[in-house]
């Protein structure tokens, strides 16, 4: 669930030199320590504070020093690349992972993170304020806690899963030390085209929309409880249904030709503290229908569907069970998950699943059973797909010809690409694939190119299964539909 939080801008960047002016800010008070480290959890990373003002605290990481700053523009400032350096060494001891290695060094720059205060806590008798941050990092979204003490003697930093410890290097890495990766170009990355994969047309769903499904012959978006169809490149719209509620959530393949929606019910009394009362519909492009599971289920408490590959089924988890029902007639069956937590997704055979295992996002089958090879294949068929560290392996199964490697140099391309161990590769039409970069790329699994997929600031929300229509939110705000970019004519 994302938090509904306060945007907040950390500007990552060398301090000025000279002192600050003083009618901007008060001269920083030096902090006196005449006391130890309070004790923290386990992976907690506790500095000590040498200065400290209204919400700005110079803390000591290894002789460097770094700078917390959470005022209206939040910033994290270095002294120079050395301390940067040094900072990056920290944390990785902090965390127990390998330095990054270094890929370039280019001016450092902002990165943009939320945060908000949420309430003190009390650990071994002592009071901590706390600040929780979220990085936005392509395929990452990293957690951080920020928390000093009352008397903002000490600054410790937790982060929410030791398993974010990689991605979260990378970030310091990109940022207080190396710097942004330097422009992708044909000439510094081989293979690359510069022109977006998908161009934008203007919006046309009203600007409350929720959310929305592509289907073969156009796309539907709901606002609230109404539910909309649009021909592909035309503005009219159709209402195909009113709901008699609001829909929680949309689970939707390309390859299908119905959505199903999860529908929590208007007239329930939230003051009883029972979960509203909540139905599942079918949705096509011709009209909306209830979805009757042949037996009852459990659905007041439910907020996430997902719908097999082949579109035939859609399923969700229950008390460690993994219900799944037929969407054309409402069959359903049950079957033991074996994972200690919530199903994320299904997988791209019909038969695995991604929930949650030992603490970490992880493949598995019915039954627990982990699947450590991840089966994907393109939209098509055609090509088979695996992850080799840092090389995505594309095989082409039509012909004999030895599988195609591409190695990915950059830092956020290979996070993306480890990414698979925790979320469904995003395939866009029937042989590309999306990498969530440090900007959504398109991989031509036929040509083994990378390219944008869409002008920046753009996400993709679903695409045809022929790759020839999409909708984006723009960085506007806005549903808006898309087409592929036709390639220029030759001479």
């Amino acid at each position: 669930m994302r938090l509904h939080a306060l945007a907040l801008v950390l500007f990552v960047g060398c301090k000025q030199a000279g002192p600050a002016p003083a009618e901007k800010r008060p001269a920083a008070r030096k902090v006196v320590v005449d006391q130890s480290a309070p004790a923290g959890e386990p992976g907690d990373l506790t500095l000590r504070v040498l200065e400290h003002e209204d919400r700005r605290w110079v803390v000591d990481v290894r002789g460097a020093r770094v700078t917390f700053e959470f005022t209206a523009q939040a910033t994290l400032h270095v002294d120079d690349a050395d301390a940067g350096a040094r900072f990056v060494e920290g944390a990785a001891a902090w965390l127990n992972a390998p330095v990054p290695a270094r890929t370039h060094q280019q001016p450092l720059a902002p990165l943009v993170f939320e945060s908000r205060d949420i309430d003190p806590r009390d650990e071994a008798g002592r009071s901590w304020n706390r600040v929780r941050a979220r990085f936005h990092t392509g395929a990452d979204d990293l957690d951080v806690f920020v928390m000093t003490t009352a008397n903002e003697q000490w600054l410790r930093l937790r982060v929410k899963d030791a398993y974010q410890a990689r991605a979260l290097l990378d970030v310091l890495a990109d940022t207080v030390r190396d710097g942004p990766a330097p422009p992708r170009s044909a000439t510094s990355d081989p293979g690359f085209i510069e022109a977006p994969r998908y161009s934008l047309g203007p919006p046309s769903a009203p600007a409350e929309t929720n959310a929305v499904v592509c289907f073969e012959d156009g796309w539907v978006a709901h606002s609230a409880d109404q539910v909309e169809f649009r021909a592909w490149g035309t503005d009219e719209a159709r209402t195909l249904c009113t709901m008699p509620g609001t829909i929680v959530t949309l689970a939707h393949v390309p390859r299908a030709t119905t959505a199903v929606a999860l529908v929590r019910r208007a007239n329930a009394d939230d003051s009883s503290g029972v979960a509203a009362p909540a139905e599942l519909w079918r949705l096509s492009s011709t009209g909306c229908k209830v979805l009757t599971p042949k037996q009852p289920v459990e659905l007041a408490g439910l907020t996430h569907l997902v719908m097999a590959p082949s579109g035939a089924q859609v399923g969700y988890e229950s008390d460690g069970f993994l219900i799944m029902l037929r969407v054309a007639d409402g069959w359903l069956q049950a079957l033991t998950l074996g994972a200690d937590g919530p199903l994320r997704a299904w997988g791209w055979d019909d038969e695995s699943f991604i929930a949650r295992l030992h603490r970490r996002e992880a493949w598995v089958r019915p039954g627990g059973a982990p699947v450590s090879v991840l089966p994907l294949r393109s939209l098509d068929g055609r090509y088979a797909l695996r992850r080799d560290g840092r090389v995505l392996v594309i095989r082409d199964l039509k012909t004999d010809a030895p599988p195609r490697r591409l190695e990915l140099t950059r830092r956020a391309d290979q996070r993306a690409l480890e990414q698979w161990s925790a979320t469904p590769p995003v395939l866009v039409g029937p042989r590309g694939l999306m990498l969530a970069s440090d900007v959504p790329l398109f991989v031509d699994l036929e040509t083994s190119t990378l390219q944008p997929l869409a002008p920046r600031g753009a996400s993709l929300r679903c695409t045809t299964a022929d790759g020839a229509h999409a909708v984006f939110f723009s960085e506007a705000g806005r549903f808006v539909e898309a087409a592929p970019v036709k390639p220029a004519a030759g001479p």
